[in-house]
């Protein structure tokens, strides 16, 4: 009675674009293809940040937005907060240069 672990090859997925290597599922690749384009179309309600991916949208604005959310509950000082995280986000390339969560 052999109770050892089975093991099974997994066909991984590389990047035609950068060579990046290990992309189990297809979608993971298809995700990751969006970072070689220039679609960015998810904006920022806030500032001029666009994102290919939503998840990278909301990331950026519980990070930089935080006193968005505190204003709208009544929260002091919310204005000066909402002035200098928009003074962070600005960019002259309206964000499209990003390239991690910030």
């Amino acid at each position: 009675m052999g109770g050892g672990a089975v093991s099974v090859a997994v066909a991984l997925r590389v990047c035609s674009v950068c060579g990046k290597m290990g992309f189990r599922r297809t979608y993971d690749l298809q995700r990751h293809m969006l970072s070689h384009t220039a679609a960015r179309p998810f904006q920022c309600p806030h500032c001029p940040y666009r994102a290919a991916l939503k998840y990278n949208l909301d990331a950026h604005m519980r990070l930089k937005h935080l006193a968005e959310s505190l204003a709208s509950l009544g929260g002091r000082g919310a204005q000066q907060e909402q002035q200098r995280d928009q003074q962070s986000c600005d960019t002259s390339d309206g964000g499209r240069n990003f390239t991690g969560v910030e």
